[in-house]
């Protein structure tokens, strides 16, 4: 019976074992992002088809505190991309693809306050350095086209670039994990 016993151990363990390396994994990064020292964000990716990652992005909220006309400036946006990757070496990656966004965004001037929604596309283009084989940074660009919507109804079309046209900075973990295959239905 011991002996039964131990070998039904044994088998469960190798059929657990062979199976968690049968799975597909699926290459993921998560890392900061900035830009100057005002505007942050997070950032997080997973590889949907070799060389092709989904990302997904919530900006900062910035926070400017100047002199007149503006006194004080605090947004917030939510942003979704197919990055488009080409290997130029072992190390150094391209970076390009299209991305989608809103930014929601209240600014004081002396004291009124106005409320702008913003909603945007723009295509990345960036490079990605392999730090090794935990660690990446990149350096990338995102010219947009927004169109703003202020509150009282005013609308503003065609602002190119803008806050998103500077080049921003991340610094990303990467990490493989097993795919998660979708529950079936009963």
């Amino acid at each position: 019976m011991k002996m039964k016993l131990t070998n039904l151990i044994a088998l469960v363990l190798l059929s657990v074992s062979f199976h968690a390396s049968a799975q597909e994994s699926l290459n993921r990064e998560i890392g900061l992002r900035g830009r100057n020292f005002d505007s942050y964000g997070l950032i997080y990716k997973f590889e949907k088809d070799s060389g092709v990652f989904r990302r997904y992005r919530a900006a900062s909220a910035s926070i400017y505190i100047g002199m007149m006309p503006i006194t004080s400036s605090t947004s917030f946006g939510i942003y979704t991309a197919k990055e488009k990757r080409k290997a130029l070496s072992p190390k150094l990656t391209l970076v390009r693809g299209w991305e989608w966004g809103i930014a929601a965004s209240i600014h004081s001037y002396y004291r009124n306050e106005i409320a702008l929604v913003a909603p945007s596309v723009g295509y990345i283009v960036g490079g990605q350095y392999r730090i090794n084989k935990d660690l990446v940074a990149s350096l990338e660009v995102v010219p947009s086209l927004s169109v703003n919507y202020i509150g009282g109804g005013i609308l503003i079309l065609g602002s190119l670039g803008g806050s998103q046209s500077h080049i921003n900075f991340t610094v990303a973990h990467t990490f493989s994990s097993p795919e998660r295959k979708p529950k079936k239905k009963r």
